[in-house]
Parts: structure tokens; sequence; C-alpha cells
């Protein structure tokens, strides 16, 4: 009975297990610390000190509102899956609330309001 657990002991090691499972942990850890370097390496090239998202609004799952900052000129864009429209040139002075006020007010969709306005008063 002896030499028949002896056989079982062998033939069932612990150790292919032991080793399964730091094989598992090791890829895991570097999948880890490859998603981190990656992330971290993206963020870098990233940033831009004369190209700055201020703000965006989401219209539907492919379209959108930019107002976007390009040195000292901002802009509204419009960004669908076709591409990338222009919509208008915001002077800075106009810009002037959204730096003080707080972003729970949503700056933006006042801003937005107020241009639509605009636009709709020039037209008439």
């Amino acid at each position: 009975m002896t030499h028949y657990w002896a056989v079982v002991a062998s033939r069932f090691s612990i150790a292919p297990v032991v080793t399964y499972v730091l094989a598992v942990i090791a890829v895991i850890a570097l999948a880890y610390l490859t998603t981190f370097a990656v992330a971290k390496l993206y963020g870098k090239s990233s940033q831009s000190a004369n190209i700055k998202v201020v703000e965006r609004v989401n219209l539907a799952t492919d379209k959108s509102l930019w107002l976007v900052s390009l040195g000292e000129k901002y802009y509204f864009l419009y960004i669908d899956r076709n591409g990338m429209t222009k919509l208008d040139e915001v002077d800075s002075s106009t810009l002037s609330f959204i730096e003080q006020t707080d972003i729970k007010t949503q700056p933006f969709m006042n801003l937005l309001k107020s241009k639509i306005k605009r636009t709709s008063d020039e037209q008439k």
C-alpha cells in the first residue's frame, strides 16, 4: 500500500502546479508594468504647452463639441466620425469667466448658449 502512494506522489507532484502559478503571476505582473509604462509614456507625449482642450461636451457617442486653446486664441470645434470642423473663433476676453468660475456651473454650456444666441441675433 505504501508503494501505491509513493507512485501517486511521484506522478502528481506539486512542483508543476507551483511553477504554473508562478508563471501566471509573472505574466500578470509584466502586463501591469507594461500598461503602467505605456500610460506614463503616452501622458508625457500628449502634453503640449500651446494646445489645450479647455472643455469637451459629448453630444452623442460619436459627436462632441470642444473648446480648444491654441496659443492665445480659443476655438469651438465640432468632432464626429467624419472629422473635425471649426465652428467659431472665440475672443479670449469672453472666456475670462471660465477660469474664475467653478467647473460645476458648466461655463462651456453658458458660452455655447451665448454663441448660439449671438449668431441667431446676427441672422435677423
